[in-house]
């Protein structure tokens, strides 16, 4: 299944997290036009819609609807003019955390490439077969039906309780490295880190990518799929020097395995720019987004907005560096690829231009600030505010 499938469908999972659960599943089937992949890759990506975005300063355990409502109704950035740094940083006032929409669309196509690395689809290579694995047969004889799991006694009241003893039957059944034992694992982490309980979920994210790479080697894609995911458990839990370290390894092996220009190796690059500017060292970060747009010029199209959110991004730190101009070619460049692909009146192409309002009230610039304000105003959507 090709990357540009899972960038549609990361951009219109975007825009389904949005709305009311009664009325994705129209929106859905229209904005997909009847293609039956896209469809549904945007409903796996709906189902995993609590996947923790705490790089980008969530509560842990909330997905990118919780993170669409800490955008002010207009599409402007949260943080004061005064204080730029937030806009990358998510730096403020004490205790308050900012989240610019450029964070929130680079994090749910981080999401959609690694979700894309573990779903179940024909053409995925076969995983190495884990040492200690019970006759097939034997195996799925001693599984019990997805069925009798759901009906077992306090299923429903204690989900988390529920998906331990799925843990314990496939560990038991197919072993402890499965392919499958490390899916179950993974899940019971997340539902962990929904409960607030990052600190028990942690060591559980971590023991089903030492799992995936000891059964299926460290540079198998679903292993890599699972590293990016305990990444995210440590920043849930605050440990962004971890978090940077792991990336930094999963960077150069999307590198020695997909390419400098492959989709996942442009994903990790963008997320590791995040983190060093989580971390305050925006001098760090703007090189590694720098670089993750020169990457996405020479290996995507032209037109792709997974290009615009990267740029927008990029942008967004450059204005926090106080690097107009450059910033100004930047948010220029997102805005015109958004326009042609979604429309003037788009919440993407909004945000755009709530960004080159941004920059311009930074630069000091207002009468130009304001045209892109009003832009973005006259252009929103009917009913929205």
């Amino acid at each position: 299944m090709d990357s540009g499938l899972y960038e549609r469908a990361a951009m219109i999972f975007l825009d389904a997290a949005e709305l009311p659960h009664g009325q994705r599943a129209a929106f859905v089937e229209e904005a997909c036009g009847g293609e039956v992949a896209l469809r549904d890759a945007v409903e796996r990506l709906l189902a995993h819609d609590d996947v923790p975005l705490s790089l980008l300063g969530a509560a842990p355990g909330r997905g990118a609807a919780f993170l669409a409502q800490q955008i002010r109704p207009d599409g402007h950035i949260a943080a004061a003019p005064s204080d730029p740094g937030a806009m990358v940083t998510g730096a403020g006032r004490p205790g308050r955390r900012t989240v610019h929409p450029w964070a929130v669309s680079l994090a749910v196509l981080a999401i959609a490439v690694g979700i894309a690395a573990v779903l179940p689809r024909p053409d995925r290579p076969p995983a190495a077969t884990p040492t200690a694995v019970p006759d097939p047969e034997v195996a799925a004889a001693a599984m019990p039906s997805p069925a009798a799991v759901a009906g077992a006694p306090g299923d429903l009241a204690d989900p988390i309780a529920s998906q331990r003893q799925l843990v314990e039957q496939r560990r038991t059944a197919l072993g402890p490295d499965h392919p499958e034992t490390m899916d179950a694992l993974e899940a019971l982490a997340r539902l962990l880190e929904e409960d607030g309980r990052t600190d028990e979920a942690l060591p559980l994210f971590e023991r089903a990518w030492r799992g995936r790479a000891r059964s299926m080697g460290p540079d198998h894609i679903s292993t890599l799929s699972s590293q990016q995911a305990a990444a995210e458990a440590h920043a849930a839990a605050g440990r962004l020097d971890e978090t940077e370290s792991i990336l930094r390894d999963l960077l150069e092996r999307r590198r020695r395995t997909g390419g400098a220009t492959h989709p996942a190796t442009i994903v990790t690059l963008g997320r590791l720019g995040e983190v060093c500017a989580d971390l305050g060292r925006l001098d760090d970060a703007e090189p590694l987004l720098a670089e993750a747009v020169l990457a996405a010029h020479q290996g995507l199209p032209r037109d792709s907005a997974f290009l615009a959110v990267l740029l927008g991004r990029h942008a967004a730190c450059l204005i926090a560096l106080g690097r107009f101009d450059r910033a100004e070619s930047a948010a220029l460049e997102a805005e015109r690829i958004l326009v042609g692909a979604f429309g003037s009146a788009h919440p993407r192409t909004t945000e755009a231009r709530s960004l080159l309002a941004d920059l311009y009230e930074l630069w000091g610039r207002p009468d130009e600030a304001a045209t892109w304000r009003t832009r973005a105003k006259d252009d929103r959507p009917p009913g929205l505010p």
